[in-house]
């Protein structure tokens, strides 16, 4: 007779022991320490189980990384004030996700910027079914963006209410987006390639937030 199959219920369970387990070993060793040998002494499942749920141990790994924007989230969700006007709302967001960004550079880098970084909306999908807590006290615009993978699709969100604000056309928005998620990454690698004190990247995220709204206001200077 075949194994059995597994419910909805105990897939999860499996797909969230192995998350954890190598969330663990990235906390304990960084990137470089991760290896499906480790993580399968870590869960006590086979290499081939975890292939059973995972497409290969990248997908795992990015999954596991998911887990450090759960602070950011918390931050978020729990800071946001009432009738919060779009640009309070934007500058907000990037001061929050700085603050935990270029805690963890090498991290958030692999996790937006890496080779796996084209399969973050669809990677981050499962990991939020997984662990929906992690977004259960968001809702509305806030929701929106945090569910997504990518980046840019984060950001683009937040942007809209305030584009429409001051007026950028949807081209100009858009073009805005990419400026400020470039201007982002070089900000990202510079704090990946220091060891910054916590000070320091609190002087960072300020002269990265003066650069992204450089960039707005020069997105809806007059031609």
């Amino acid at each position: 007779m075949g194994r059995s199959k597994y419910t909805p219920e105990t897939r999860n369970a499996v797909m969230a022991s192995f998350v954890t387990a190598m969330k663990g070993i990235v906390d304990e060793s960084g990137l470089e320490g991760t290896s499906i040998r480790r993580v399968s002494l870590a869960t006590g499942y086979s290499s081939a189980t975890l292939y059973l749920y995972f497409e290969d141990i990248n997908e795992l790994i990015m999954m596991s990384l998911i887990s450090y924007l759960s602070d950011y989230v918390t931050d978020i969700v729990e800071s946001t004030p009432e009738n919060e006007s779009p640009e309070e709302a934007y500058r907000r967001s990037w001061q929050l996700f700085c603050k935990h960004a270029f805690a963890h550079p090498a991290i958030f880098l692999n996790l937006f910027f890496g080779p796996q970084s084209d399969k973050l909306n669809v990677i981050a999908k499962k990991y939020y079914e997984l662990f929906p807590e992690e977004l259960e006290q968001a809702s509305g615009t806030m929701f929106d963006m945090l569910e997504r993978g990518s980046l840019l699709e984060r950001n683009r969100i937040l942007l809209t209410a305030l584009a429409d604000e001051i007026g950028l056309t949807e081209h100009e928005a858009d073009l805005a987006n990419d400026l400020t998620l470039a201007f982002f990454h070089s900000f990202l690698q510079e704090a990946s390639q220091n060891n910054y004190s916590e000070g320091e990247n609190t002087t960072l995220t300020d002269r990265f937030i003066e650069g992204a709204f450089f960039v707005l206001r020069g997105s809806c200077a007059d031609e």
